[in-house]
């Protein structure tokens, strides 16, 4: 995934918490004991997989609104505390100390959902005005940035421009529409008469507005950051091809030849995979672990680029022969692709947890796991080696080595 794409995915998340908003001010908390047992019941008695996973959804909700009914209840007495409403009527004469409250708070408790929650009860209960929950929204939306930048410590460049971005990305909307504030509350007050309905309105249109602001801009920011975080040199030009040259897509078998040595170059990657991942493993080598990570997004970004090499050549000129050609090339690529992957999101989480909880394995799991190991790495190696020699009976022995593998899982 590019960086411009991670960068949209981000600010269609924020856009999505704003449901969140618009369900409590719906008063559905009053439900939430229906649906922790509807979700109890599908779990319990759920005789199919799905269902039992549609019974933890619905137990998942029902005690996030049966938690914002007891904040919202455990709120009311502070109706007649002097101390309490005196602080907030301060706070609604200075809009940036609230904001900054906001962003504090929501820092603390690493959820934006929660103080929008919190915000819509004490609305509920006549304690503040749209005036001051506008300011508390932008705070919101600004600490809700906390979460990504503590997971961006110690992360990989990547990891890091993506918190920069969320971070720069929330704080030009906020800034934006805190100068918009006086027109924020005046739109939203011709979309309802209820509060907490305006209230949510309002965190809708800051957080879609916020969203709208910056998404055309996705691929110049990303630009941008990569000068402020640059990649390492080695890993940028591993990314980059070497042999697909443009001149030659006129000439089929020139582009075929240039786009398996570029294949040869991905094999070579997911091969490094395949043995880091082990070592990893064995040695909880974390060091190593990010080196397997950053051979994924060499795979995935050579793999996307002779994709788009091939489909570049005129499928109206090419013969029957060369059409093959191309398809053969381009589920090769695929494959590789898709080992890599499931080394980056399957084996790679679960060696991660093996280290964060310092997991042992006996003697013998870990010599079954090598042996097992072992011999898919040697039947990869033969693939590699039957593609890059075009030897059929090499690449038939790999598929009789398949079906002996697969026989012992």
């Amino acid at each position: 995934m590019s960086l411009s794409q991670t960068f949209s995915i981000l600010l269609g998340t924020s856009m999505g918490t704003t449901l969140a908003a618009q369900i409590i001010a719906f008063k559905v908390s009053d439900y939430a004991l229906l649906i922790i047992v509807l979700g109890f019941g599908l779990k319990l008695l759920g005789r199919k997989r799905k269902q039992r996973f549609i019974g933890n959804i619905l137990l998942g909700i029902g005690f996030i609104f049966l938690g914002m009914k007891v904040m919202s209840e455990s709120v009311v007495p502070l109706k007649d505390h002097a101390l309490f409403k005196e602080t907030l009527i301060n706070l609604e004469h200075i809009p940036l100390l609230a904001l900054l409250v906001s962003a504090l708070f929501t820092g603390i408790i690493q959820s934006s959902t929660a103080t929008m929650g919190l915000t819509i009860s004490l609305a509920m209960q006549g304690l503040i005005s749209l005036n001051l929950a506008v300011p508390i929204i932008l705070g919101s939306h600004l600490g809700s940035c906390s979460t990504v930048l503590f997971a961006g410590i110690g992360a990989s460049r990547s990891a890091k421009r993506v918190t920069l971005a969320n971070l720069l990305f929330k704080l030009g909307g906020v800034i934006v529409f805190f100068l918009l504030t006086p027109s924020v509350i005046l739109l939203v007050q011709k979309s309802s008469v209820n509060l907490p309905r305006q209230i949510a309105n309002a965190h809708a249109l800051i957080i879609v507005g916020n969203a709208l602001i910056f998404l055309p801009f996705t691929e110049k920011f990303a630009k941008f950051l990569e000068k402020i975080i640059p990649k390492t040199e080695e890993v940028e030009s591993l990314q980059k091809p070497k042999f697909l040259d443009p001149g030659a897509l006129e000439t089929p078998e020139i582009a075929f030849y240039l786009a398996s040595k570029e294949i040869l170059r991905i094999s070579n990657a997911v091969e490094e995979m395949v043995l880091g991942i082990m070592q990893v493993f064995i040695n909880n080598d974390e060091k190593l672990l990010d080196k397997v990570s950053t051979q994924d997004m060499i795979v995935d970004n050579l793999s996307r680029e002779i994709t788009k090499y091939l489909t570049k050549i005129s499928f109206e000129t090419l013969s029957e022969e060369h059409s093959k050609e191309v398809f053969r090339l381009l589920y090769i690529v695929d494959d590789l692709e898709h080992i890599g992957d499931l080394i980056d999101k399957n084996l790679i989480p679960l060696v991660e947890k093996k280290i964060d909880h310092s997991l042992v394995f006996s003697e013998k799991g870990v010599e079954e796991i090598k042996n097992m190991h072992q011999k898919v790495y040697n039947n990869l190696r033969n693939a590699i080696g039957a593609f890059a020699l075009q030897d059929q009976r090499m690449a038939q022995k790999v598929l009789d080595q398949k079906e002996y593998i697969d026989s012992l899982e």
